[in-house]
């Protein structure tokens, strides 16, 4: 038996097509090979293995898919008619701020006094919740 070197061939194939020719191509088993020569040195080849093929396929688009079935679950005509009513309350809890106040008035020639008086105090800051007075209802 002789054996023949099968070094020199390509182990790895690459076939690249755009069109959807080989799309449906399907091997389902591979024929026997039998090489039939009147040489007498060809005559007893037998091939021990064939190389592995790597086949690679990429989805480009997804087909869109429609059907003629319906389901009435009777969730057509859903309507709001109504949306909740939501109040939000910001406010500070009732507090009375306290600011003291000292206040010099008076009138001076060249710096000298002539006339002047003093007014000091406190002015208070009141927040309390808002009532409503009668005099600011509207009819």
């Amino acid at each position: 038996m002789a054996d023949i070197d099968l070094s020199g061939f390509p182990s790895t194939y690459t076939i690249h097509t755009d069109d959807d020719l080989l799309s449906d191509i399907h091997i389902k088993e591979l024929p026997e090979l039998t090489l039939h020569t009147d040489n007498d040195l060809l005559s007893d080849i037998h091939i021990k293995e064939l190389p592995v093929l790597k086949l690679e396929a990429a989805i480009k688009e997804i087909p869109l898919i429609r059907t003629d079935n319906k389901i009435d679950a009777g969730l057509d005509n859903i309507q709001i008619k109504e949306l909740p009513v939501v109040r939000l309350k910001v406010g500070l809890d009732p507090t009375r701020v306290h600011m003291p106040g000292n206040w010099k008035f008076g009138v001076s020639v060249l710096g000298l006094p002539i006339v002047s008086f003093d007014v000091c105090g406190e002015s208070m800051v009141v927040i309390e919740d808002y009532i409503r007075h009668k005099a600011e209802e509207c009819e």
